[in-house]
């Protein structure tokens, strides 16, 4: 860094990083965190990337992997995007948290009202899955569709979401011919 040349130097911080800072710092001199938030340390990574302290976001990266995953975890470190670094670095977590959410709701006619409540990410996640437990692949669209008209109530938008990041999804060479007619009239 230019600064390690000066003889003092001033550090501007904004909101996020008043809480993140001092966990870098106590980073560098010691090589551990204080804490274990999930929360702080995605901001203490937004603070090392801006600082270029790489093996600190490898680091929160391997920390975030070991702490245990919830729903509303898992979704947070899929919809986290930032910089390249930052997004390279959560890599690791991202798919662990892809794998949870893929085996937490495996057997989707189980849990079929709380995944209807999930975003996006969520439902990539779960759907991409080859573990995913249906009777018939029918059943994929028929919850794809009922799915992207509750959380898209326009029609452009729907079709898009549909076209671009749900279709792909659907195993269409285990779908019935009737339901196969249905989605490509779509």
């Amino acid at each position: 860094m230019q600064e390690s040349k000066l003889k003092e130097i001033t550090l501007r911080i904004v909101d996020y990083e008043d809480e993140a800072l001092p966990e870098l710092l106590h980073f560098i001199y010691s090589g551990m965190f204080k804490t274990s938030d999930p929360v702080l340390l995605l901001k203490v990574m937004r603070v090392a990337d801006k600082f270029e302290v790489v093996h600190c976001m490898s680091y929160c990266s391997q920390l975030l992997i070991s702490l245990p995953m919830t729903k509303e975890l898992a979704l947070l470190y899929l919809d986290y995007n930032h910089s390249v670094s930052i997004s390279n670095a959560l890599q690791p977590v991202k798919i662990a948290a892809q794998e949870f959410l893929a085996d937490k709701y495996r057997n989707l006619h189980m849990s079929e009202a709380e995944v209807l409540d999930m975003p996006l990410s969520g439902i990539r996640a779960i759907f991409s899955s080859n573990n995913l437990e249906v009777l018939e692949e029918d059943f994929v669209w028929d919850f794809l569709l009922k799915w992207a008209h509750a959380k898209y109530p326009e029609s452009a938008e729907r079709h898009r979401i549909l076209i671009k990041s749900l279709v792909p999804l659907i195993r269409l060479n285990q779908m019935s011919c009737g339901k196969l007619l249905s989605l490509l009239s779509c």
